[in-house]
This record gives C-alpha cells, sequence and structure tokens, in this order.
C-alpha cells in the first residue's frame, strides 16, 4: 500500500500547535520551489496496492501518539487489530522544513516517497494542497472526519471542506521548565530571553511560527495579525538573545530527548 499519500497539521501562529493528516497521490513538479506552481495529481497517480499489500506506513512527529499499556493496547495495535493491516510507524519528522527536504524530490519527480502517510503543520500542508500534491479524499470512507470534528478545526481557509486534511492532533504551544534546578520559575516566554539565570540553558524551535509567535505575544502583539514593526522587535530581541549565548540552541521536535532526559 506504500505509494499515495501525502499530509498536513499542527497549527502554530495562533498559539495552537496540531497536527494532521491527508490521502493524495504525487504530482510532477520541477525541482523545487513551489511558488505559483499548480500540478494536477491526476497526471502522476501511484498504483494502489491496498489489496495484495497489508501496510500501511506513517512518519508522524515524536511523542504524537501514545503508548500501549498493561491496561490498554495502543492505538496502532488496535487499529491493526480491527483492520488486519500491519503499520509501520516512524517519528522521523523533526521539523516542517527538514522532513520537507527529505520528500521533495521524490514529490517533484512523480516518485514514491515510500510512506502512505506523514503529518506536519497546517501551513505546510496548505502548501502541497495549493500545489496539486493532494487527492481528494472520500468522505464515505472517513465518516467519522465530518461527524465528530470540532467546529474549530473543521473549516480552516486552506482546506475548508476537509476534502484533502484531517486533523490529528490540536493544541498549544508553550514553554516547559525543570524546576529542580532553577530558583524561581519562569513565568512568561519573555524571561527566557533575559534572565541571567538561564543565560545557556534555552532552546527555542526551529519553527518561527512558533518561537516568534510566542516572542510577540510575550510583547504585547496578536501574533495572528502583526505589523512589521512588531516583527522587527521581536526579531531584534530574539538576535540579542542568541548573540548574547542566551539561547542554547534551536531544535526542532527532537527537544523531547532532553525534556525526558531531564535536561
Amino acid at each position: 500500500m506504500v505509494s499515495s499519500s501525502r499530509v498536513s497539521r499542527r497549527t502554530v501562529l495562533k498559539g495552537a500547535a496540531g497536527a494532521a493528516f491527508g490521502l493524495g497521490s504525487v504530482a510532477v513538479l520541477p525541482l523545487f520551489g513551489t511558488g505559483g506552481l499548480k500540478q494536477d495529481p491526476a497526471q502522476c497517480r501511484a498504483t494502489d496496492e491496498s489489496v495484495r499489500d497489508k501496510r500501511f506506513v506513517i512518519s508522524n512527529w515524536p511523542l504524537y501518539i501514545d503508548e500501549p499499556t498493561k491496561k490498554k493496547p495502543s492505538t496502532l495495535q488496535q487499529f491493526e487489530h480491527s483492520t488486519g493491516i500491519k503499520v509501520s510507524y516512524t517519528d522521523d519528522v523533526n521539523d516542517n522544513d527538514e522532513f520537507f527536504a527529505k520528500v521533495k524530490n521524490q514529490l517533484g519527480s512523480c516518485q514514491s516517497t515510500k510512506r502512505d502517510m506523514f503529518v506536519l503543520t497546517d501551513w505546510m500542508a496548505a502548501r502541497v494542497i495549493d500545489v496539486g500534491w493532494i487527492q481528494p479524499m472520500d468522505p464515505a470512507k472517513v465518516p467519522n472526519l465530518h461527524h465528530n470534528i470540532i467546529d474549530s478545526l473543521a473549516h480552516p481557509a486552506w482546506d475548508p471542506d476537509r476534502k484533502y486534511s484531517a486533523p490529528w492532533q490540536s493544541g498549544l504551544t508553550g514553554l516547559a521548565y525543570n524546576k529542580k534546578y532553577l530558583d524561581k520559575p519562569v513565568k512568561s516566554y519573555g524571561e527566557l530571553l533575559t534572565r541571567k539565570d538561564l543565560n545557556g540553558r534555552v532552546t527555542m524551535l526551529t519553527e518561527l511560527r512558533d518561537t516568534m509567535g510566542l516572542i510577540m505575544l510575550s510583547q504585547g502583539a496578536d501574533p495572528a495579525n502583526f505589523t512589521n514593526h512588531e516583527w522587527e522587535v521581536a526579531m531584534e530581541a530574539l538576535t540579542k538573545a542568541t548573540s548574547d549565548h542566551q539561547i542554547r540552541r534551536f531544535t526542532g521536535n527532537d527537544y523531547v530527548q532532553d525534556l525526558s532526559a531531564g535536561n
């Protein structure tokens, strides 16, 4: 069944982070740059191997799915049991641009990415849908999508009828710290940029929609409707914190390794 899917979602600029998926076929695109280009998915449709090949291959972000427990099987285990389809699940989506770099040449040259589905942020979902890399889903085969989706996720501007995508997760982007190593709590995102006791101990996301959005929010700006000046002020604060070595490094979702280890 590995052949035909693309995906989407994890909202950010408005402070909400989520994830979603859409099923589709690859379309032809010269290497690379999607600006202004449109493709017809029908021109490059992968062969449906689902009858012969009972596998489902998915790439997702780290920690974006439940683990099995002694009392309850995981979502993947329940899916495999109820469908008879074996899942090959990899948490190799660390950053939108980083992952896109892995698959763009295959997408652009009408080759399989060796994945049936992958999970990305809204803005990247909008990008691949706009180019024409996503095949519409059959609503009859995904009834839960339209019956159970909450109103706030039902009609995104980039896929208003959810023809090409479905939410995977939605939530908030925030901050985390280990109180065992701090004398006082971190109460705002702005403190990460200025507190001297945090110098060299801060990591931030490479996803600027998250990082810059939260900095602007801490400065009183609306990250969903900001001015050029507000962006520049936020960028100056981030640049200064970087040059002052306040920020140890920028990461994708591999920050979870430090978080899990208590670093």
